[in-house]
């Protein structure tokens, strides 16, 4: 099946509008509010923690390593209650 040239030619000309320029802008807008943002995090965390909710902070400077630091805290409620389950008569 031959592409259709005309949605070919459309999909070209999105394809060069796109601006491909560094976000600078962008970037150092972010660190300007990055303050405001720690601050409202902050409250968030601490208006909404709870014995049976609590909130778990980890880095997330890459992918991996929140998720390997996270797996811990997600076991522990299943190893309570495994353990708990096991020590029943």
């Amino acid at each position: 099946m031959a592409p259709n040239s005309a949605a070919l030619t459309v999909q070209t000309s999105r394809i060069a509008d796109v601006d491909l320029s560094p976000r600078v802008a962008c970037s150092s807008y972010k660190r300007e509010r990055w303050d405001h943002y720690h601050a409202a995090a902050e409250t968030v965390c601490k208006h909404s923690h709870s014995d049976a909710a609590p909130w778990l902070r980890v880095s997330g400077e890459q992918k991996r390593h929140p998720r390997i630091a996270v797996l811990p805290a997600a076991l522990a409620p299943w190893r309570e209650w495994r353990a708990h389950l096991e020590a029943r008569p």
